[in-house]
Order: structure tokens, then C-alpha cells, then sequence
């Protein structure tokens, strides 16, 4: 059954639900049932249409590539590597989401609403670190915004310090907030990139730790979206 005249409140409410939806949520490894499962979520996870799932390369302790198969499941995707792998980096694209002259938004480009005040493309990016002693691909062009960490996050402890940095198409990105703890304290972005897009976070768990980084990239000219949302993580289980 169809439900029409719902309240504007009502509305206004699904409206930012939908907004948050496409730009807040990011994506990370986590292994459940013995499987790699990629979680997309803000905080808390949530099922997500699986063809909007991007790719998956995965890469061997000394950096050589590694094909990794990827198995759509019902509420999420799975991910099979072929052979031993280390770092895997993934990306989904959230698509266009537009804000109407009503303030609510629908899942469309800006060339298909007659009164779009507002559009973005949003992107979900991570970074999974698998292994102790992984070597991080020095060029990671699959991921636009990135999430790099500067020593080994295997080998820390809860409570230890973590130097990171933030890379845009590959080149430092200053004044960037860093969350700590996406999973549990997502809306806590506790440290800044420095102009070398390098900062210092604190290892919070003494298990699954998921750091993450957004930036939003202004577009001129662009039909459908006049900005790409990223939204990137790095995710790393921590040493007992």
C-alpha cells in the first residue's frame, strides 16, 4: 500500500535520513563467520544495495597485487581473496543524492530534478591492513582519498599511538579532521592533518580498530553533482 500526505515533519525526517545515508556512512573490512565481509555503515552497520560496490584489489606482504573475487550476498558483500593477502583497499559508490527546493533529497543526479538547489556524488573508500609486517602500496590510485598508516598497526596495543596520513589523488591533504574510533565514537574527530596531511591518532581498541577520514571536493561544470563526498577509512586488527 501507498502512503501519501505523510506529514512534513515526517518527511523533512526520511529527508536527512537520506542525506546522512549517502554522505556520513563509510565502508570497512571485518571478518564474521570466518569470511571478509565489507560493513558499510555510520557507526552502527547497515545493509546496502550491493551493485553499488566498486572493486576490491588486494595486495601481498611485499605489495604484489592479488586478485580478490567479490561475492554478493544479500545485505552486503563478501570478499574472497586468491591468494595470500595482506592489504586489500575497497571502494563503493554511494551515487547522486540531491536536495530539492523543498529540502528533501532523492537518489538522482542533479539533471534529473527540475529544482535541485543541491547535489553530490559520494564515495566510500578503505583501507584494510590484514597482516603483521604488510608493505602499504606506495601508489593506491583505486582509492581517490586515503587513509595511510606510517608504521605497522598490527604490532600496537590499545592506548599506543599511531601516526597516519591523509593522501588526496596520491598528495597530502592538510586540515583534515581524523575519527579515532569509527564504530564506536563516529561522530568524534579528535585530531586535524598537519600541512604534510600527516597526524597522530590513539589505537582505542584492543581488537577491530576502524580510523576515518572525510573530505568533500568542490565540481564546476559537472551536469549531476556540483561536489564528490569521500569518505575513507582504515581499518586494522590491533596486537592482544
Amino acid at each position: 500500500m501507498r502512503i501519501t500526505n505523510l506529514p512534513t515533519t515526517l518527511l523533512l525526517a526520511a529527508s536527512l535520513l537520506t542525506a546522512s545515508y549517502a554522505s556520513a556512512h563509510g565502508i570497512w573490512l571485518e571478518e564474521r563467520r570466518g569470511s571478509l565481509e565489507v560493513v558499510y555503515g555510520h557507526g552502527s552497520d547497515d545493509a546496502y544495495p550491493t551493485s553499488k560496490f566498486h572493486g576490491a584489489w588486494g595486495f601481498d606482504k611485499n605489495g604484489k597485487k592479488v586478485t580478490v573475487q567479490t561475492i554478493p550476498l544479500e545485505t552486503h558483500v563478501r570478499l574472497l581473496p586468491k591468494g595470500d593477502a595482506a592489504v586489500i583497499a575497497s571502494s563503493l559508490d554511494n551515487g547522486y543524492y540531491t536536495q530539492k527546493a523543498d529540502k528533501t533529497w532523492v537518489n538522482k543526479g542533479r539533471s534529473e530534478v527540475a529544482d535541485a538547489i543541491s547535489s553530490g556524488n559520494y564515495w566510500k573508500y578503505n583501507l584494510a591492513v590484514l597482516q603483521k609486517g604488510a608493505k602499504i602500496p606506495s601508489n593506491l590510485s583505486e582509492l581517490r582519498l586515503a587513509v595511510i598508516p606510517e608504521t605497522d598497526p598490527t604490532v600496537l596495543k590499545a592506548g599506543d599511538t599511531l601516526p597516519v596520513r591523509v593522501l588526496l589523488d596520491g598528495k597530502p591533504l592538510a586540515g583534515v579532521k581524523i575519527t579515532e574510533d569509527y564504530r564506536n565514537m563516529d561522530h568524534v574527530a579528535s585530531f586535524e592533518t598537519d600541512k604534510d596531511g600527516r597526524a597522530e591518532v590513539v589505537v582505542r581498541n584492543g581488537a577491530l580498530n576502524v580510523i576515518a577520514a572525510s573530505y568533500t571536493l568542490k565540481l564546476e561544470g559537472h551536469p549531476d553533482a556540483d561536489k564528490i563526498g569521500m569518505e575513507s577509512t582504515l581499518s586494522f586488527v590491533a596486537a592482544n
